[in-house]
């Protein structure tokens, strides 16, 4: 578990955008002050290693 949430989630749905994440989900993520970033994951590793990793998380469907 966080103590805190990231400032960023940068969410990677899947090599052909499988994943679709709950609408109702990002809302509330966004709602806390969170900037969620969707894409394919090999985008989204590399925008993850373009952020600050402090303030950065990532969830990576790698599977599809």
């Amino acid at each position: 578990m966080l103590d805190e949430l990231p400032g960023r989630l940068v969410l990677g749905v899947g090599a052909h955008s499988q994943l679709r994440p709950d609408p109702a989900v990002i809302a509330e993520l966004e709602q806390r002050g969170v900037q969620v970033e969707c894409m394919p994951t090999d985008a989204a590793v590399r925008r993850y290693g373009e952020l600050d990793e402090r303030t950065t998380a990532a969830a990576l469907h790698l599977t599809c």
